[in-house]
């Protein structure tokens, strides 16, 4: 019944027999007479247990300040005039007459050009692909040439011509030294809600395919216009990564 060892231990033994004949003294008595015996050395083995797990170079104080989140903000932050100013220089190949719209603070970027008497603006963001964690053995003897993840670039092409509304929604996604041409996945007619999506593409006929294929390569939707917007977005997501670690440590230091 000993919780501590030492000469509390004969305090607690005092106790007991003046009140060995109390209902509760009698209930914890007969309680106690099924658990196993515990030694002191026993209960010190835990207390030791304990304070390993416990960790001992930091003070449960230190937990509420920010000083772990300042220092975890700042171990990159001597790489960043640099990166930010590499990032900032918009890479030559956007083909002309494409005009670029890069909004600071998101993750996707637009495109404008006009075409006869088209309006055309292509919105683009690239999806990465993160391998599993559970990959067979084979996939973890791959050769440390080959990137980790997968980068898919899509492409929501809107062509309008003259008015906002009817227009055409184009759906691709185009995956740089990957595929060998742009791949289209929907294409829908959107005139008022609820607009029609258009049918399965993959099942439509394939010279209608191609057609629909020709009519965005006619126009200037390219695998070249391909690689230039995912260089772009890779970098420019970098960008943001450390434009959003500057915002966050500038809140927390204010």
């Amino acid at each position: 019944l000993f919780l501590s060892c030492g000469g509390g231990g004969v305090c607690v033994m005092a106790w007991w027999q003046r009140r060995a004949s109390t209902p509760l003294c009698l209930f914890l008595t007969r309680a106690f007479r099924h658990l196993p015996a515990r030694s002191c050395s026993s209960w010190q083995a835990d207390a030791s247990l304990l304070q390993k797990i416990r960790p001992s170079s930091v003070s449960p104080r230190d937990f509420w300040n920010d000083d772990h989140l300042l220092k975890a903000l700042t171990a990159e932050m001597t790489q960043d005039t640099d990166d930010r100013a590499s990032y900032k220089v918009i890479p030559p190949g956007l083909p002309e007459p494409f005009q670029l719209v890069d909004t600071p603070g998101t993750l996707d970027i637009i495109i404008r050009r006009a075409y006869k008497n088209e309006e055309i603006s292509v919105s683009c963001f690239v999806d990465a692909d993160y391998p599993e964690s559970d990959e067979d053995e084979e996939q973890d003897d791959q050769s440390e040439d080959e990137p980790p993840l997968q980068k898919c670039l899509y492409m929501k092409i809107c062509i309008t011509k003259g008015t906002d509304k009817p227009f055409l929604e184009i759906i691709c996604c185009y995956e740089k030294d990957v595929s060998e041409d742009i791949v289209i996945e929907r294409v829908s007619y959107i005139e008022d809600q609820p607009f029609n999506l258009g049918p399965y593409f993959q099942g439509l006929p394939s010279n209608l395919q191609r057609a629909f294929l020709n009519l965005i390569k006619g126009r200037g939707i390219t695998p070249d216009l391909g690689d230039f917007i995912n260089d772009y977005l890779i970098k420019k997501y970098r960008s943001e990564y450390i434009r959003w670690r500057h915002n966050i440590l500038s809140f927390v230091t204010r």
